[in-house]
């Protein structure tokens, strides 16, 4: 079918289950433009928009696989979504205004205003056609829409990246009075996948693709989601990339356009999406801090070689969350650091899907021999409140009125035993177990001593003596976030009653502490979470091939995991024997 692009936007109704049809944009007999969506032209559950912004006035050839009844209807604006689309549209966490959206990209902050971008599919409520969305705020809580960054080609998807001011110009690349702002993104085609670069030229608003990309070339499968910073002193730019497995590498430059591989090494529990950047810890030593995508991070420093070198055992700083492939806003020295993730919790039956967690503000904490991670909401929040009501134990704070009337942080003291509330239908409840807030947990670490090593140290008989006084640990558990989803559980078991009986979880406080955990455990559980993302992102093809062979392994992989775990948990000395759930008997 041939039409002419008589306005902007292609109208393209959709229903949110069924199959998906093939479109694909021919100029001149070339494709140009391609994307994936459930059309239908009747009870349509909602109406996405092809920005066809490129081709205005031109003529093009479309092209429908499988064939279906298309009518092209073209429209000068978007018709903005109703308020019954619009009711379950978070808060405080950012949506995309229309499509799926997951991986903050390009993260960073110029002409007084934060520029977000993401992956984003515009064409429904799933995975898919990733293309970069854009926003912008003032506060990184109120946020207006911009239109789309960075659209698909027929080299491959937008996948994720970062972004680069260019104060001096290293690149070359400056037009204008205007600071060139660099953004490095993965372009994933069906055969390979490179590092490429997009830049802007007007504070952001356009971004061109770079006419000699790739900057680097497919060095392994599916290598990808480049995190670029500058290191001022070794005067050089640093690329974290994800690499292979959980193999992670870091690469180097002097121009942002010319790269070579520094070094590689493994980050033992995670995959892809990593985050490269310096921190100053609380007793004043700056150290760098290298994390993927599962919150699993090393604390570390360049040596005299110019070499990233650990100083300490992989830590983590999320434990069962809903955040995922957090990235950090280009960093200024000086400024803090402020770190935005992905909310992989699923919003049902609106035209949107997927959010932002809060953004937080990046610290370092020494504790005992050991930096840990941490990570609190951005100070901005207090700007939110409107009023303060104190009830006996409660503290409760009401947000602004723009952000929701039921919009509030809730504070309060347990003096002596439990606590159960109920607000506006959440259910939170404190006991001995931890804080409970809907399907989330925060544990409650009982902490006597200055180190987990000298509770580790402690004598099984002794160990009871750790239940008299219980705090929440900021050493342990620093994140703010971390309440959500932060039940920690071994790998599953077989009761030793009987081999016919299931596997039950077991509760493990080890696994309160990653330092004890080994490789093997860490590497297992990389594995299985890999299997659990393809499946939700729905890759087909040979990742889907990948999957086949990963569901048997991962089983296989649970086993050995349990089995080794048990024994490095046993080398510890901290594996609660005595737990309920293991039925009394010991690891």
């Amino acid at each position: 079918m041939e039409i002419t692009v008589s306005k902007r936007f292609l109208r393209v109704p959709v229903k949110f289950d069924g199959t998906s049809q093939k479109f694909t944009f021919s100029e001149n007999g070339t494709p140009v433009y391609k994307f994936d969506a459930v059309y239908t032209e009747e009870n349509a559950d909602a109406i996405y928009y092809a920005d066809l912004r490129d081709y205005l006035g031109k003529t093009m050839t479309v092209t429908v696989e499988p064939e279906c009844a298309f009518t092209p209807v073209f429209e000068d604006a978007m018709t903005p979504l109703t308020a019954e689309e619009t009711v379950l549209r978070p808060q405080l966490h950012f949506t995309a205004e229309r499509g799926w959206i997951n991986d903050p990209n390009g993260l960073c902050f110029y002409g007084g205003q934060y520029h977000l971008f993401y992956q984003h599919n515009p064409y429904g409520r799933l995975w898919g056609n990733m293309h970069w969305g854009h926003a912008v705020s003032s506060d990184l809580f109120h946020w207006e829409y911009k239109e789309e960054a960075m659209f698909l080609d027929m080299d491959g998807a937008m996948f994720s990246g970062c972004a680069v001011v260019d104060h001096n110009n290293v690149s070359g690349l400056k037009e204008g009075d205007e600071t060139p702002i660099l953004f490095f993104y993965t372009c994933a085609g069906e055969k390979k996948s490179t590092q490429c670069l997009a830049y802007s030229t007007d504070g952001g608003k356009t971004l061109k693709k770079y006419d000699k990309n790739p900057l680097i070339d497919e060095i392994a499968p599916g290598n990808r989601d480049p995190k670029v910073i500058y290191d001022a002193k070794r005067a050089r730019w640093l690329m974290a990339l994800y690499f292979v497995e959980r193999t992670y590498a870091i690469f180097t430059s002097q121009d942002l356009l010319h790269w070579e591989l520094l070094q590689k090494f493994d980050l033992p529990g995670d995959d892809e999406c990593p985050d490269l950047y310096p921190l100053t810890a609380d007793d004043g030593r700056t150290l760098w801090v290298y994390s993927g995508a599962h919150d699993m991070y090393f604390v570390g420093d360049f040596d005299e070689n110019g070499l990233y070198q650990p100083i300490q055992s992989v830590g983590q700083l999320s434990y069962n969350s809903q955040s995922y492939a957090a990235q950090t806003y280009y960093y200024e020295p000086g400024k803090p650091v402020i770190r935005f993730a992905w909310n992989r919790s699923d919003i049902p039956g609106a035209p949107f899907n997927g959010s932002m967690c809060t953004p937080t503000e990046m610290t370092l904490k020494k504790h005992g021999d050991r930096y840990y991670l941490s990570a609190l909401p951005i100070k901005s929040t207090e700007n939110l409140v409107v009023k303060s009501d104190k009830l006996d134990d409660f503290t409760l704070t009401h947000c602004t009125h723009e952000l929701g009337s039921k919009t509030c942080r809730i504070s309060f003291t347990v003096k002596e035993g439990d606590l159960t509330c109920n607000l506006y239908g959440l259910e939170m409840k404190l006991d001995k177990n931890g804080l409970t807030c809907g399907e989330s947990i925060l544990p409650i670490c009982f902490v006597k001593t200055a180190t987990p090593s000298s509770i580790a140290a402690q004598s099984r008989s002794a160990r009871p003596i750790l239940h008299r006084k219980p705090i929440i640990s900021p050493a342990i558990f620093p994140t703010a976030h971390s309440a959500m989803r932060s039940s920690r559980m071994c790998w599953m078991r077989r009761s030793r009653r009987s081999r016919s009986t299931p596997r039950i979880p077991l509760r493990c406080r080890t696994s309160q502490f990653p330092s004890f955990r080994c490789d093997e455990c860490n590497e297992a559980r990389a594995d299985h979470r890999r299997v659990g993302l393809l499946r939700r992102r729905g890759y087909s093809g040979g990742y889907q091939d990948n999957v086949r062979t990963r569901r048997v392994r991962d089983e296989r992989d649970r086993v050995r995991c349990g089995r080794k775990h048990r024994a490095c948990a046993e080398k510890a000395g901290y594996c609660a024997g005595d737990c309920p759930r293991a039925g009394g008997r010991n690891l």
